[in-house]
């Protein structure tokens, strides 16, 4: 009887995993629009009495910090991209123009005592991606995609954020106080982190997928601009080790956490960043979408076949490779499989755009020059207490550094 109670279960899970269909392109765009209507329900913040583009938090009165919602307007901004659907793109835009700050460079006052530079980095991404994908601009009055994404740039590189400690660089935290860096080794495997204290010498050996995604596309762009050799064998190497230790038979694992899961809240959203900037450095780096396309969509059908949960049948999970739905959800869950399942769409779209070639976001050399200290001297944080990795974030330089150069050169 057991067995056969086993059997029903599974063959109801199959059932209900026909709500996500990825067999054409009409399909891809049905199952990505019900997964962004879900993810967004997770928002509030266009409701009256809420805080225009946050998530609710952070803990304990919430389970999100400030950098997932820049994260999530990344997610539907590439939504929009890639499906056409303008549904959201009001609330996007009020969401990324609430929390600029007062100097109009992603460090709003209410999050400066916790604020990291890979917090700051993930607004200064999604803003740039507003540029490089022409979401509508916004008003003549209001700041700029381009401008927004220079000021998070003119704010990281100023000599303020560095110090010589192991060997100079850009802190995870921007506050000195604060803790956290990253390292990779000869094989590509990134590594969390490190403290100034023993001068990086106790390198914290967990990996988590989104420090490959940073790394993935800023090389890629890098070798789209300089058209370097030696960054195509950086983009070939990374690929490789992205897959091996984070796609297990060709589907996102989250080895950090997910055995056991132990994963918090942050950890729960990486797997889409991954899924999106692999498809993009398809358009960045062209040679590498023969290797990273099939298995994108393999991990794409492997995470909307757990889809199973909820009263609606269509409510997703976190495990992928278990297909079935572990009863694990939130926004990072939902926004994983949205991301998924829409970079399926990537090579019905343009890449990214210069202006040179269609860009019409308008810049600021100068936005943030000057604004990017913090007078206060915080109390020091746990990495409990802070968003994801304490991946070095001079790569999010990288990524962000390459791709303004893009778009100002027009390569």
């Amino acid at each position: 009887m057991a067995s056969i109670a086993l059997y029903l279960l599974m063959s109801a899970g199959l059932v209900s995993a026909q709500v996500y269909k990825l067999d054409t392109n009409d399909d891809i765009i049905a199952s990505a629009k019900t997964l962004a209507y879900d993810l967004m329900s997770y928002y509030h913040g266009n409701e009256s009495g809420q805080t225009p583009g946050i998530l609710p938090g952070p803990p304990p009165a919430g389970p999100y910090y400030w950098w997932e919602a820049g994260a999530l307007w990344g997610t539907m901004i590439d939504y929009w991209h890639l499906t056409g659907d303008d549904t959201y793109n009001d609330v996007i835009t009020q969401a990324m123009l609430w929390q600029v700050g007062p100097n109009r460079n992603y460090m709003p006052p209410n999050v400066t005592a916790s604020l990291g530079n890979d917090d700051q980095g993930f607004w200064g991404m999604s803003a740039m991606l507003a540029a490089e994908e022409n979401f509508p601009n916004p008003p003549d009055d209001q700041p700029q995609w381009l401008a927004l994404a220079q000021a998070v740039w003119n704010t990281q590189a100023d000599p303020d954020r560095h110090d010589a400690t192991c060997g100079g660089g850009l802190r995870w935290q921007i506050p000195f106080a604060n803790n956290g860096v990253g390292f990779m080794d000869a094989d590509y495997n990134i590594y969390d982190g490190a403290h100034v204290e023993t001068n990086c010498t106790d390198i914290n050996r967990v990996q988590y997928s989104y420090n490959n995604g940073v790394f993935l596309l800023g090389a890629a762009y890098m070798y789209n601009f300089t058209g370097d050799a030696k960054w195509q064998d950086r983009v070939n190497g990374l690929v490789n080790a992205t897959f091996r230790v984070f796609f297990p038979n060709d589907t996102a694992y989250e080895i950090g956490c997910e055995h056991g899961m132990t994963c918090t809240t942050d950890m729960l959203s990486y797997k889409g960043y991954v899924h999106r900037w692999m498809a993009t450095m398809t358009k960045v780096a062209p040679f590498t979408a023969d290797t990273i396309l099939p298995v994108l969509q393999k991990s794409a059908q492997a995470a909307v076949s757990q889809c199973t949960g909820g009263t609606n049948g269509r409510t997703c999970g976190f495990q992928w490779s278990s297909g079935v739905f572990d009863g694990s959800v939130g926004a990072g869950q939902t926004m994983d499989v949205l991301a998924a399942v829409s970079s399926l769409l990537i090579d019905q779209t343009q890449a990214p755009v210069t202006n040179s070639d269609g860009g019409t976001s308008v810049g600021d050399p100068n936005a943030g020059v000057g604004s990017g200290s913090i007078d206060d001297d915080p109390t020091p944080i746990t990495t409990g207490d802070r968003a994801g990795a304490g991946i070095l974030t001079v790569v999010v330089i990288l990524t962000a550094g390459a791709a303004f150069g893009w778009m100002g050169t027009g390569r």
